[in-house]
């Protein structure tokens, strides 16, 4: 049986993905707590950058606040919080203007693409997708543009738009160098792009392809039923 992703289900599951991989909190106690907590608890994960959050205020330390803001949005969009999610992001990004961090700015931007994604504004999503494309190219930084490119196609198969997606998700893929300190490197990394690529394949018709792709997800996640059960589809 063939388990193409569905939009609800690329909407939905897609947040984790197309967020999580953000680069986080400069301190390592705080980033490993929250890498830890935030795949399988993201409400105790909001608690503790909440309360990294409070202290960043407390003395006054800005770029701790820009980060923290940062990964508030990336954990509310988690929790389907996406008003909250946009707050964070927003503040963020202001304040990362303010401090003239281009990474961040960026970040931010990609984060906020991703809500107004699943809000179904995806004019918005795009052109939030595109600043912040616009500045990952600026400072060279091949690991936000991945993503963003990810994310962008992710926008276009929305839209049914299969073949531009998939332009998009091969020039991703053939980004191979990897950060050293995203969280969840199995959303940022594993095996959904090829996943994604494989499906906008066979809805282009190109068998072989998705076949390559799908066989390429499975190695990636062995145990994944969904991908096992589409590339049994692919071989038929």
């Amino acid at each position: 049986m063939f388990f193409p992703i569905p939009k609800v289900f690329i909407l939905v599951f897609l947040a984790a993905y197309l967020l999580t991989g953000q680069h986080l909190m400069s301190q390592p106690n705080a980033y490993d707590q929250i890498r830890i907590t935030l795949k399988d608890s993201p409400n105790e994960a909001k608690k503790l950058a909440l309360a990294y959050l409070e202290n960043s205020v407390s003395s006054k330390d800005t770029i701790e606040m820009m980060r923290t803001y940062q990964t508030l949005g990336v954990i509310f969009k988690q929790l389907n919080e996406n008003d909250s999610a946009s707050y964070y992001l927003n503040r963020g990004l202001v304040l990362a203007q303010k401090q003239n961090n281009i990474e961040m700015q960026s970040l931010c931007l990609n984060g906020l693409g991703v809500v107004y994604k699943s809000a179904g504004q995806y004019d918005k999503a795009i052109q939030a997708y595109e600043q912040a494309m616009e500045i990952a190219q600026s400072i060279n930084d091949s690991n936000i543009q991945s993503k963003v490119l990810n994310n962008i196609a992710v926008v276009l198969q929305l839209q049914g738009e299969n073949s531009k997606a998939l332009e998009m998700f091969l020039l991703a893929l053939e980004i191979k160098e990897k950060p050293l300190d995203y969280l969840c490197e199995e959303f940022a990394w594993g095996y959904l792009p090829y996943d994604l690529a494989a499906i906008a394949s066979y809805y282009l018709g190109q068998t072989k392809n998705s076949l390559e792709y799908g066989t390429k997800a499975l190695e990636l996640d062995p145990t994944n039923q969904r991908l096992q059960g589409n590339l049994e589809f692919y071989k038929a």
